[in-house]
């Protein structure tokens, strides 16, 4: 959806929209807006999204009036001053949602399948670690070298046996979730990506299932790096691409359930909230010091306001 958005957005820049707008520094030309704008259509071009329309009337004439709105935020985002707007960057498992574990469950299928046995993971850490560092301590465990090659090959299957495993487990979107994330995703100076340690294809599927992949037109995978400190810039450039203009680091936020996502926002100068929805406690989470620390997002119009948001 997003090149069909921002091709709208293009076609509306004519002669009857001013010659400058208000912007961070004095003004922006129609000329700094078209070209900001086909950066959006060139990153939305680059993923694998693509917007089906029906045949029935009804439904084009819902969607083009979708396109006008969303062309219309954009045209608004690209006006704002910088100092007001913000980049909120998204953990997955069990900051937006929980999946019952269909993640390890997947990896333990795969292991039994290069490895035999009963699939033990047992001193394998997968709690906010990437997916490529997970598969490194499996073949590790098993005696095996780390080749990326072998790496590659096992995240394969991984990813492979993942749809099997979402539908079976009792998961779900974790409380206020998706009430906050409609709720930013309506604001115009709110820019929504996804740093986390699953791969891109593990993340679609994710949340996918659960309805919530058209939040994040863009992030930070595990495809990216093994180390997930090394994937905060990689999102913010990403950011920039999609927004069509550069984020300040005071402006970013890394939102996460574990010490590791802690790590990562602190490595690159983000604003760091934790929830402890996951397997790390509260208390665990407040020795990493992060900027805001609560227990769920249940509150949403209590996370916001504390937030700034």
């Amino acid at each position: 959806m997003g090149a069909v958005l921002a091709s709208a957005a293009l076609t509306e820049i004519g002669p009857d929209m001013p010659a400058t707008l208000a912007g961070d520094s004095g003004s922006t030309s129609k000329s700094e807006i078209r070209a900001s704008l086909i950066v959006i259509l060139s990153e939305a071009k680059r993923s694998s999204k693509t917007l089906w329309f029906s045949r029935g009337s009804d439904r084009r004439s819902t969607e083009k009036l979708e396109m006008l709105r969303q062309a219309q935020h954009d045209r608004e985002r690209l006006r704002l001053p910088m100092g007001q707007r913000r980049l909120i960057l998204w953990d997955i498992d069990m900051t937006l949602v929980n999946t019952g574990a269909a993640g390890r469950h997947a990896l333990v299928r795969a292991t039994v399948e290069w490895f035999g046995g009963e699939g033990d993971l047992s001193g394998v850490e997968i709690a906010g670690r990437t997916d490529r560092a997970i598969a490194h301590q499996i073949l590790q465990k098993y005696g095996q070298l780390a080749t990326e090659k072998k790496v590659d090959a096992f995240l394969d299957r991984y990813a492979s046996l993942l749809p099997e495993e979402l539908p079976k487990r009792n998961g779900h979107v974790l409380p206020g979730v998706r009430e906050l994330l409609e709720d930013l995703a309506r604001q115009p100076d709110k820019t929504l990506g996804l740093l986390t340690g699953n791969l891109e294809r593990g993340a679609q599927l994710k949340l996918a299932h659960y309805g919530l992949w058209h939040f994040f037109p863009f992030g930070a995978f595990a495809d990216d790096h093994h180390d997930r400190n090394e994937l905060g810039p990689c999102a913010v450039r990403r950011a920039a691409a999609h927004a069509g203009f550069e984020f300040h680091l005071d402006q970013v936020d890394v939102v996460g359930d574990t010490g590791h996502d802690i790590a990562c926002g602190k490595a690159f100068g983000a604003r760091t909230i934790a929830v402890a929805t996951g397997s790390w406690s509260r208390v665990r989470l407040a020795e990493c010091e992060p900027d805001f620390l609560f227990d769920d997002l249940a509150n949403v119009d209590e996370v916001k306001e504390k937030l700034g948001w």
